[in-house]
């Protein structure tokens, strides 16, 4: 199939995708307030944000990347600068991608429902079904394996609670781990390949969904490459179908 191997590189980076924000927060971190008393076991913290994202039915999402390029291409020439989408469980997840080429700007679509992946040509925008077998499937983020719940149980270390930060007037646990390699690898479909990483999560103390999560790898060209995933509209329904053919 024509050009899909980078867009099957498209697809494959929304490993991360699962979850944004409904009223979009600032890039920026908010400053931690002091820590609460008595102070709460951040790794518990964690274990209960990996149980709560792992039971989601719904979820929208965002990523953000700015500083060194994450290329999406063997070429080294589509940069990935954003994507948005939605997931719908058990294994469901659509998603608009924004790569930047030399001079140019480019959109995508993609739908993955079970192992069935579609993507849209950017030059004829028709929708395009990946061969079995290709690509990433994203929903693999609420896998029972390798999902939510043991990235945030046994795939960090080093975890420590920040303190309490304001997201729009909510109050945010602000947990600081080391994540692994590998880990991170899966979930960014190997566009970070650091051996391992330091993330801030940010975790709602009701709830205990994960409202944001920042970490910064090491790009292709040596620079540093900065990541922000929001999520919001938990549980909010979300349908996903297949494209027309």
């Amino acid at each position: 199939m024509k050009g899909a191997g980078w867009l099957l590189r498209g697809v494959m980076v929304l490993g991360v995708l699962v979850g944004v924000v409904g009223c979009r927060q600032s890039p920026s971190a908010p400053t931690p307030t002091v820590l609460p008393t008595p102070t709460p076991d951040p790794v518990a913290i964690l274990r209960q944000a990996g149980e709560a994202m792992q039971a989601l039915q719904s979820v929208h999402w965002e990523i953000e990347r700015t500083g060194g390029p994450a290329y999406l291409d063997d070429t080294q020439s589509l940069n990935l600068s954003r994507a948005v989408g939605d997931y719908a469980a058990p294994d469901a997840i659509q998603a608009t991608i924004t790569a930047l080429g030399p001079g140019v700007t480019l959109e995508l679509q993609t739908i993955a429902i079970g192992s069935d992946q579609w993507v849209t040509n950017p030059l004829t925008l028709a929708w395009e079904k990946l061969p079995p077998g290709w690509g990433f499937n994203p929903a693999i983020l609420f896998d029972s394996e390798l999902g939510w719940e043991p990235l945030l149980r046994e795939d960090v270390s080093d975890v420590q609670l920040v303190g309490v930060s304001e997201f729009a007037g909510s109050r945010r646990y602000q947990i600081q781990a080391t994540v692994t390699g590998d880990r991170v690898r899966v979930l960014t479909g190997g566009l970070a390949r650091d051996p391992a990483l330091t993330a801030t999560i940010w975790v709602d103390p009701d709830t205990y969904h994960v409202a944001q999560l920042e970490f910064s790898s090491t790009s292709p060209t040596g620079e540093p490459s900065l990541w922000q995933l929001n999520f919001s509209q938990f549980d909010a329904g979300v349908t996903i179908i297949a494209p027309a053919p």
